[in-house]
């Protein structure tokens, strides 16, 4: 631009525009503003408002609601306070009173060990006299003429069935013993050690009788080899069933009451069945000798096996008795 001889920049000149476009609004507004201000202050009264005190968060009241400990509510333990808690019970109810007594358990120590023994002394039978025992069990399954055979070897081992003869009396008598305490067959204030010693002589005494029977009949009608054989053939059965009622002992001794129900039951069919089997065994070898009447041999079975039986039987329970 040229005028009155003075030479001004066009950029400058924008920029003074641009500057006043901004400056000026901002003038005017602060204005209003003042002015506003001004007439609040004069139309509203200045009211002074009470200074309230703050509570001092340090101060001693504080501190020692901080540090009391918390109060301790104590249970109701009273027995109204129970009662209330369980509607239920009958406090009204009439009172009875009834005399404790301190469970003691039957000492089964002694027949435990007396039981125990009986396993030890069939053990070391086992296995000392191994091919014996072996051959004992093995002859029922045998035929004729190697049952003879095997016959001969047991009966020159005279030690090993002698020690099975007695364990058999042990067995028999212990389990007799123990049938009679699950019968209740002996009063409360019996001895179980003499009452088992009494059923073992009981049954000596009953197979005493039956092998000095068998030996006079067979010299009396001269047939001392049968009856060799046949008695031969009843101790051999009674020591297989000595073998079989240890184990029927033990349970009846020490077993719950359904396993002594259940064994008493199997070991009266097992005692059946042997005691059949030992007739099966001996009708055919008397047929080999002797012609055998099935009347006659009804007479000998209830003359020689059950009235020397029942007539022990009696004797024994009159001692008990006493």
């Amino acid at each position: 631009m040229v005028g009155m001889g003075i030479f001004v920049p066009m950029g400058f000149l924008r920029r003074l525009l641009v500057l006043a476009a901004v400056v000026i609004p901002a003038l005017l507004a602060s204005g209003r503003l003042a002015a506003q201000d001004s007439t609040v202050q004069e139309d509203t009264p200045l009211v002074l408002q009470p200074a309230v005190a703050t509570p001092d968060s340090l101060s001693p009241a504080t501190t020692d609601t901080l540090a009391r400990p918390p109060a301790i509510v104590e249970p109701d333990t009273t027995l109204a306070f129970f009662n209330q808690l369980n509607p239920f019970i009958d406090t009204g109810g009439s009172l009875f009173y009834r005399m404790e007594s301190s469970f003691e358990p039957p000492n089964k120590d002694l027949l435990f060990y007396w039981l125990a023994g009986g396993v030890l002394v069939l053990g070391i039978i086992r296995i000392a006299f191994s091919k014996y025992f072996s051959d004992m069990l093995r002859i029922f399954s045998q035929t004729t003429f190697r049952q003879k055979a095997i016959r001969d070897q047991l009966v020159q081992n005279r030690l090993a069935s002698l020690l099975m003869n007695l364990f058999f009396c042990f067995s028999a008598g212990t389990f007799l013993y123990q049938l009679g305490a699950y019968r209740q067959w002996f009063g409360p204030g019996t001895v179980w050690w003499q009452q088992s010693v009494l059923c073992m002589a009981f049954v000596a005494a009953v197979y005493a009788v039956k092998y000095m029977t068998i030996h006079l009949s067979g010299w009396l009608f001269g047939l001392r080899e049968l009856a060799d054989t046949y008695t031969f053939m009843v101790f051999l059965v009674n020591k297989v069933v000595g073998i079989m009622l240890l184990p029927a002992s033990i349970a009846l001794a020490l077993g719950v009451a359904d396993l002594k129900a259940m064994m008493v039951v199997a070991s009266l069919f097992g005692l059946g069945f042997l005691f059949l089997y030992r007739y099966v065994l001996a009708v055919p070898l008397l047929r080999q000798h002797v012609r055998v009447i099935p009347f006659h041999f009804f007479i000998y079975f209830c003359a020689f096996e059950i009235v020397p039986v029942l007539v022990i039987y009696r004797w024994m329970l009159s001692i008990i008795g006493q």
